[in-house]
């Protein structure tokens, strides 16, 4: 359902103590690396090395959810667990949260180092974000036939509301 390259894009910031190292995974730009400067401390440098971990512990347990729920929308299809009870209520709350703590890494950079070329990179994932986000949302309250039908549409499964299959949770869907 969803790309690995959307998920390796949500960690595509690498911070190695006392560079600042931007990479985008998905273009495969080569790494910028920047020597500190004067304004960049040692307290500077500890907060975002913390701001980071905090970020990509967040992504881990938004990765671990996100498994657990397609293993459960996998059972579903297979008709081993109820569709009414599998939902992305939690994949959503744990996304919300990384968007958050991303959104305070890049001001946190920005504050302390004037990054413009890292903004593209913040830009991609937040579109990535959203991306998933459009899945996420329409699923957090179950997969019932009408939310299975707009991520269908969503997905470009089926194009309209017609379609005998419509919000039948197949093969086809699942691997979308």
């Amino acid at each position: 359902m969803w790309k690995s390259s959307d998920i390796k894009l949500l960690l595509s910031l690498l911070l190695i103590p006392g560079l600042l190292v931007g990479c985008s995974l998905e273009t495969g730009n080569s790494l910028a690396i920047q020597e500190p400067t004067e304004s960049f401390s040692n307290l500077d440098s500890q907060n975002l090395e913390e701001s980071f971990d905090d970020v990509q512990k967040t992504n881990d347990e938004f990765k671990k959810l996100l498994d657990g729920f397609m293993k459960e929308v996998v059972a579903a299809k297979d008709g081993l667990k109820k569709r009414e009870l599998v939902n992305s209520f939690e994949v959503n709350q744990k996304l919300t949260e990384l968007e958050t703590k991303l959104r305070e890494y890049r001001e946190q950079i920005f504050k302390t180092r004037n990054e413009e070329n890292l903004e593209q990179i913040f830009n991609d994932i937040n579109q990535n974000i959203q991306n998933i986000r459009q899945i996420t949302e329409k699923l957090k309250d179950g997969l019932g036939k009408e939310a299975i039908g707009e991520v269908q549409i969503y997905l470009g499964v089926f194009s309209n509301w017609e379609v005998s299959s419509f919000g039948l949770l197949g093969p086809t869907t699942v691997e979308k």
